[in-house]
């Protein structure tokens, strides 16, 4: 503190003023503010800073505002400095309450709604607080075998996923030929190359994800005849165009994760199309199976393995049933994390293009 008492010297001596320290309350109230500027790189470390500066605030203004090396001066209150330290600090408060508790560990309500969420983190990278709300603003559904799930009208204002159990978007068609009489509600049999059965992990109608701004045009001048059918005992979840444009909205992180989403299924649609009989070997590649029937014999689930057996007689896909892989545990508090969110934290000069998030 020399150097500091030598320049109040002679900023004195030569412009004929008292030099005043600012107390100690002040003095940490601006050490927060600086901080603050300084962890531009992470809203909880900015607002906690901020917080903290107005809590200093408060106390020195109910203290007085007491000049150094005083911490109290009697008889005295800043009503002023009180009243936006309380206001602005209680601001700033709640914020990092909301942001704490988002920190929390997410429980879901069933093993369902536990390896649902586990399911869209696999194929989008969704995290468990944004799961949690995704499956707020959707239903399961239980269809028996041979039952309807969707009609064609139906298949443009939902979003389906199916859980468990094979659909089929051929197989009312088909029985109506065999009985040797109109197909029911004017439905067709489906364009070429679109996949006959549905199995766990498909969604369908896809149309509806482009709410998300992923054009998606599959059998777009079919769409109005197709109606998908129960081949099995079904479990499905479902978002209505509701539900999907909240989420759209809700949050640019849950927008972000839907569009992943959006694009994984888009690609696994297309992969079920275009390679329809061929399954994956252990290289990555394709190499032909020779079924007789066309269909789909094997396919790969999120990581590329290959999905268990059951998943062709209408099981759950392994994204839904797997443990949680070594990489998907969540972190544990440790020092190195802390180290390495300060390290994120401490960024005083945003880069560009920061606010077209």
């Amino acid at each position: 503190m020399a150097w500091s008492f030598v320049l109040d010297l002679l900023v004195a001596s030569n412009m004929g003023m008292a030099i005043q320290h600012l107390g100690p309350w002040a003095t940490c109230s601006s050490l927060c503010f600086f901080i603050g500027a300084l962890c531009g790189g992470d809203v909880l470390a900015l607002r906690g800073a901020l917080m903290l500066a107005y809590v200093f605030n408060l106390i020195n203004g109910l203290a007085g505002v007491p000049a150094f090396p005083y911490y109290n001066v009697e008889g005295r209150l800043n009503v002023d400095m009180v009243f936006w330290a309380v206001a602005s600090g209680f601001l700033h408060g709640c914020s990092v309450a909301r942001m704490l508790l988002d920190e929390l560990p997410v429980r879901f309500a069933s093993e369902d709604d536990e390896q649902l969420a586990r399911f869209l983190n696999r194929r989008s990278g969704m995290e468990r607080l944004e799961a949690r709300e995704t499956l707020k603003r959707g239903k399961w559904m239980r269809v028996a075998a041979g039952e309807r799930i969707v009609s064609s009208v139906e298949l443009h204002e939902q979003v389906y996923l199916l859980v468990e159990g094979s659909t089929s978007n051929t197989a009312a068609a088909s029985a109506a030929a065999a009985a040797d009489v109109e197909p029911p509600h004017g439905l067709v049999e489906p364009p070429a190359g679109s996949p006959p059965v549905l199995l766990s992990g498909h969604v369908f109608s896809l149309s509806a994800l482009n709410v998300f701004g992923v054009y998606i045009g599959f059998d777009q001048d079919h769409g109005r005849h197709l109606e998908v059918w129960a081949e099995s005992d079904c479990l499905l979840y479902s978002w209505p165009m509701s539900a999907l444009e909240q989420c759209a909205n809700y949050s640019p992180a849950l927008a972000s994760y839907w569009r992943s989403f959006a694009l994984y299924s888009v690609a696994a649609e297309f992969e079920h199309r275009a390679h329809k009989g061929t399954a994956r070997c252990s290289t990555g590649e394709y190499e032909q199976e020779g079924c007789s029937t066309g269909e789909y014999e094997q396919e790969g689930c999120s990581t590329g393995k290959y999905e268990q057996e059951g998943w062709l007689a209408g099981g759950r896909s392994r994204d839904f049933t797997d443990d949680l892989r070594p990489y998907e545990q969540p972190a544990k508090p440790s020092w190195a994390g802390v180290k390495r969110w300060l390290k994120k934290a401490v960024s005083p000069f945003p880069p560009h293009g920061i606010r077209h998030t």
